[in-house]
């Protein structure tokens, strides 16, 4: 089979090949190399999630809201707690 290809063709069949090969190399070395920067990235996202769901005092099980810091402020600003002035002292 090869005896029936030109020269050229020949070298640019190997040529195309070394190439291909080269391309797989590249790809599962990138593979490879993001791995651990993607475990990264998911733990920081889950973090970050979590910090969230914290801040808003959602419950993630869906059994309503659960006192966050962000739903004790809103209470507090919703009472009057925060407004809230102490008493000036010696005026009348």
């Amino acid at each position: 089979m090869w005896q029936k290809l030109s020269l050229r063709a020949r070298l640019n069949t190997l040529l195309a090949f070394v190439m291909v090969l080269g391309l797989f190399i590249n790809i599962a070395r990138l593979l490879l190399e993001a791995g651990p920067r993607v475990a990264a990235e998911d733990q920081s996202v889950v973090r970050l999630a979590r910090g969230f769901v914290d801040l808003v005092g959602v419950d993630p099980g869906g059994r309503g809201a659960r006192p966050g810091r962000f739903t004790q402020g809103r209470f507090a600003l919703a009472t009057g707690c925060a407004l809230r002035r102490p008493a000036a002292r010696g005026i009348a």
